[in-house]
């Protein structure tokens, strides 16, 4: 039996975003892709389906 964060990341490198086909990154609200959305996990299930991500607003840029 593999220990549970290397499933999670065989999982994660077999996952890919159901929009843009891009990979996907494990980060601390959910798995989150480039192209900027993110989609939740709920009870260690990732919730791959396009209505439920959430877009993630660009950072502003640091003020100087």
């Amino acid at each position: 039996m593999h220990p549970p964060e290397a499933i999670d990341q065989m999982l994660l490198d077999v996952l890919q975003c159901p929009v843009c086909k891009g990979k996907l990154e494990r980060v601390e609200a959910g798995l989150r892709c480039g192209c900027g959305l993110l989609f939740p996990i709920r009870d260690g299930i990732p919730i791959m389906v396009r209505d439920e991500a959430v877009r993630e607003e660009a950072e502003p840029p640091a003020a100087e």
